[in-house]
């Protein structure tokens, strides 16, 4: 005797444990999401809203010239190189221009001092050649 069920009563027996078997998964994907703790908000977002709200803070005080310490100019410099690098420092909340435009303000800013200390040293290494007294030397060498 064949003790083997019918093929029939096979495929069916296979087919009710796939489709229990997809029942299962589904009722526990349900249940993880149904209990599944709230997502935290983009913490991305609140760095952007910190990064736009300096500039604007930094916009407001470039047009109201106020500056106690330093002339309008430099303050006013300062500033803008203040918000540059604030777009540097937070590529994701700036587009692609903004930060372009920043970089390339920052380096010419970076290429400036670097100038102006090379003209300080030159400066610096005349007057220690020209120098003609000890005092003179002790002064500038």
């Amino acid at each position: 005797m064949d003790e083997t069920p019918p093929r029939r009563t096979r495929t069916a027996l296979r087919a009710a444990i796939l489709i229990a078997g997809a029942l299962l998964v589904a009722a526990a994907f349900y249940a993880g999401r149904t209990t599944a703790p709230e997502p935290a908000s983009d913490p991305g977002a609140a760095a952007c809203d910190d990064a736009h709200a300096t500039l604007e803070d930094l916009e407001a005080q470039l047009t109201d010239g106020d500056s106690a310490t330093y002339d309008e100019e430099q303050a006013n410099r300062q500033l803008a190189l203040t918000a540059a690098t604030v777009v540097v420092q937070n590529p994701d909340c700036f587009d692609a221009a903004a930060r372009a435009d920043a970089r390339r303000a920052l380096d010419a800013a970076r290429e400036e001092a670097d100038d102006q200390d090379a003209a300080r040293l030159r400066e610096d290494l005349l007057a220690c050649a020209s120098a003609e007294t000890e005092a003179q030397r002790a002064l500038f060498c």
